[in-house]
């Protein structure tokens, strides 16, 4: 990973970098990830941004993987995709409240 895309576990937030114009860092706070109609739609944000690129992308897909695999034990298209759920919604557990970033 180029380091784009990064996840604050105290804050829940995801950041990613942004261009040198502007503020330094576009904030998506995990909590806003809740089903998989809002993942696709913060895709679809993330496309449209002119600073966003393909690695940008890339790079918060694999770390949406990386938390579902970390917080469900599961893959992302398991957890958002599952035909055996009841309902959309996903509650993502809590962990450790310590401050440390997965890249």
């Amino acid at each position: 990973m180029s380091g784009l895309v990064s996840f604050d576990e105290k804050s829940q937030i995801i950041y990613l970098k942004m261009g040198a114009q502007g503020p330094p860092s576009y904030d998506i706070p995990l909590e806003g990830i809740d089903s998989a109609k809002e993942l696709l739609d913060w895709i679809l944000q993330l496309n449209y941004k002119t600073w966003c690129t393909g690695q940008h992308l890339k790079e918060f897909l694999d770390l949406v993987h990386q938390l579902c695999e970390k917080k469900f034990g599961q893959n992302a298209q398991a957890v958002f995709c599952s035909q055996t759920r009841r309902n959309d919604d996903i509650t993502w557990p809590e962990t450790k409240k310590e401050s440390h970033k997965v890249e």
